[in-house]
C-alpha cells in the first residue's frame, strides 16, 4: 500500500521551471522522455516546499479544522527538486526559497523610504546649531554664493558680497549675526527680516542652510533690484527714518509716518498723538470731509468711530485755541502710551 504522507507532483508547465526541474533532477535524459504524466516524488522536496490545503467544500467543518484527512499536500511556487538521500550529497543542492513578487519589491520600496527618512533626519541634525559659539566654530558649513565673503569682528560673524564699480569695491549685500539675531542689508540699504520670513521664521538663526539660502536671497536681490511697490515704499520710510526728524519740517514728519502706516496691515496701525489731534480737528471741522477722505483712502487716518470715542470727554469743537489744541494732543499722546491708538 502507498504511504499517505508521499505524493508525486509533476513536471511543471512553465518552460524555465520546467528546465530547472530537469537540470535538478540527477538522471540521464537520454533514454528518458518527459511527458505531462512524468512526476516527481515529495521525498525530493524539503518539508519547507510544502504547504497543506484543506480539500473539504464544508466550509464550517473546514474552520473549524475538522476533517484532517482531507487535507492535500502542495508544492509552493517555483519549488524545486533539491533531496536526493540514496545519491552521494553533491547532489542535493538548497535551492532559493521563492518569494512573492509584489512583497518582494513593497519590502524593498518600504526599506528605501525608511533609508531615506533617516539620511533626512541626519541631515536635519547636521545642519541645525543651538548657540553662536557653535555657529561660529562651524562657519565654514555655510555655503557661500560666488562673490560671498566672511570676516569674524568681535562676537559678530559678518557674511557680505563684494561688487565692483569699476575700480572701486562695494559691499553689495550683507548679514551680520551676534548671538544669532542677525541685520540684513542689500545695495546700501537696510532690509527687514520679514523679507526672509520663507527661509527663516523666526527673528534667530538656527541652521546652516538657512544662511546659505538668505545669502543666495540678497545676491539675487542685487543682481535683480526690482522691487514691489510695498518694498519701495517701505525702503522709502526707512531712509527717513535715518534722518534726525528734529531738524527737519512737519511735513516729512508727516509724509514718514504716512509712509510707515500704509505698509502696516489695518488693525495693526499705531497713530501718533500729532496725528490723532490733527485728525481729531479734521473730523470736528468737516466731518463730511473726513469722511470722504476715508472712503477714497486718500490718507492713512484712524476711523471716525474711535476718533469719536478719544473726543468725547473733551467736547472737542472746530477753532480751538492754542493751548487748546495743545491740551488735546498731550491726552491722544498719554493714549499712545497706553496703547489705545490703534485706529482703523
Amino acid at each position: 500500500m502507498q504511504d499517505p504522507s508521499i505524493s508525486f507532483h509533476q513536471f511543471p508547465k512553465d518552460p524555465d521551471l520546467r528546465e530547472k526541474w530537469i537540470h535538478a533532477v540527477p538522471r540521464e535524459t537520454n533514454g528518458w522522455d518527459i511527458t505531462e504524466n512524468s512526476a516527481v516524488c515529495s521525498l525530493h522536496f524539503s518539508k519547507d516546499d510544502f504547504f497543506t490545503e484543506s480539500q473539504d467544500t464544508n466550509p464550517t467543518r473546514k474552520q473549524e479544522n475538522f476533517g484532517r484527512q482531507l487535507q492535500r499536500k502542495k508544492l509552493k511556487p517555483g519549488a524545486i527538486p533539491n533531496t536526493f538521500p540514496n545519491l552521494p550529497s553533491y547532489f542535493s543542492k538548497e535551492h532559493s526559497k521563492p518569494r512573492s513578487g509584489n512583497a518582494t519589491s513593497f519590502s524593498h520600496r518600504e526599506r528605501e523610504e525608511e533609508k531615506l527618512e533617516a539620511q533626512i533626519d541626519a541631515f536635519i541634525q547636521a545642519d541645525k546649531f543651538e548657540s553662536f559659539d557653535v555657529l561660529s566654530e562651524n562657519s565654514q558649513s555655510v555655503n557661500l554664493p560666488s562673490n560671498g565673503h566672511l570676516i569674524k569682528e568681535n562676537d559678530s560673524l559678518i557674511y557680505f558680497g563684494l561688487a565692483w564699480d569699476e575700480t572701486i569695491p562695494k559691499i553689495s549685500f550683507s548679514l551680520v549675526s551676534s548671538s544669532l539675531a542677525f541685520a540684513l542689508s542689500c545695495n546700501g540699504a537696510s532690509i527687514s527680516s520679514n523679507r526672509v520670513k520663507h527661509i527663516v521664521e523666526s527673528c534667530k538663526l538656527a541652521m546652516y542652510s538657512s544662511i546659505s539660502n538668505i545669502l543666495a536671497y540678497l545676491k539675487a536681490r542685487y543682481e535683480s533690484p526690482e522691487l514691489s511697490t510695498e518694498e519701495l515704499i517701505q525702503q522709502c520710510a526707512e531712509r527717513l527714518g535715518e534722518i534726525d526728524m528734529s531738524a527737519v519740517t512737519p511735513k516729512l514728519v508727516f509724509l514718514k509716518e504716512q509712509l510707515m502706516l500704509s505698509t502696516k496691515p489695518k488693525f495693526s496701525r499705531r497713530y501718533s498723538g500729532d496725528l490723532l489731534a490733527t485728525a481729531a480737528l479734521w473730523k470736528t471741522t468737516s466731518p463730511a470731509l473726513y469722511k470722504q477722505l476715508l472712503a477714497e483712502d486718500l490718507l492713512t487716518l484712524p476711523n471716525s468711530h474711535h476718533l469719536q470715542h478719544l473726543m468725547k470727554p473733551l467736547e472737542v469743537d472746530a477753532g480751538l485755541t492754542a493751548s487748546s489744541i495743545a491740551y488735546l494732543k498731550g491726552i491722544l499722546q498719554h493714549g499712545s502710551r497706553h496703547g489705545k491708538t490703534n485706529a482703523n
